[in-house]
């Protein structure tokens, strides 16, 4: 189902925080940082990613503060929950396709083990999911298909059961810089970094003891940091047969 921002994050108040969140911090990066800066050589770079992520450690650990995001807060006091922990995961294949649909068939039982509510997906701020995409960017499939489901200009979020999320989210995560998950009534922050590896940030000791086990029992290695990249234009191409494959689509 596609939704608005607004009816995505009303539907879990930890994704609401975590996209609040993060535009604050970019906010704040953008003024601290950036300002009349037009170059930034590879010493200075080092310096100021240094300094983001020990932004965002401090901003992680603070009670959420109302200030204006791109997103309006939906609720009226924030939650709070302290994070737990955040761990990663990565797929025992070396094949970038057979490792991008071992996340996706994953988190398609996940759901279930969370009681089949649907999968929320959202990016970190307002933009078009298609804005400054063409077929120029190899990433033509990608667009044709969100053409066919939604507006060009659309920004919202996508609702997604079973075979939807297979369908969907190889699109969404090569179209968006990052997109935030979770499952509707799960305080379990979930996203797929640019190295193919699932993160997942728990707020709730519970969840945490159900999701690490399941994924490490699929074959999945509990990892300190992540490697081995996918290169979204590579394995795109070929991603698309193994879904249909998966779902039994006919050409």
């Amino acid at each position: 189902m596609i939704l608005s921002r607004a009816e995505i994050l009303i539907k879990n108040q930890n994704l609401a925080e975590t996209i609040i969140r993060c535009q604050i911090l970019r906010k704040q990066f953008a003024q601290e940082t950036f300002i009349e800066q037009e170059s930034v050589d590879l010493p200075t770079y080092g310096r100021i990613i240094a300094k983001a992520m020990k932004m965002n450690e401090e901003l992680m650990s603070k009670p959420l503060r109302f200030v204006a995001g791109d997103d309006e807060y939906p609720f009226e006091l924030p939650a709070n929950k302290p994070m737990i922990r955040e761990e990663m995961f990565m797929s025992n294949q070396d094949n970038p396709e057979v490792k991008e649909m071992d996340n996706l068939l994953a988190l398609k039982e996940i759901q279930g083990l969370l009681g089949a509510k649907p999968l929320l997906i959202i990016s970190d701020y307002m933009r078009a999911w298609m804005e400054d995409w063409d077929k120029d960017d190899g990433l033509g499939d990608a667009v044709k298909f969100l053409k066919e489901n939604v507006d060009i200009h659309f920004n919202g979020g996508f609702e997604l059961l079973g075979d939807d999320i297979i369908s969907y989210l190889p699109h969404l995560n090569v179209l968006s810089p990052r997109i935030y998950m979770a499952f509707e009534g799960s305080s379990t922050i979930i996203f797929i970094c640019k190295y193919g590896n699932i993160h997942l940030r728990y707020y709730d000791e519970s969840e945490k003891d159900l999701l690490a086990p399941f994924l490490v029992s699929k074959g999945f290695a509990k990892i300190e940091k992540c490697a081995k990249s996918i290169d979204p234009e590579e394995f795109y191409k070929k991603l698309g047969k193994m879904i249909d494959d998966e779902l039994g689509t006919e050409e």
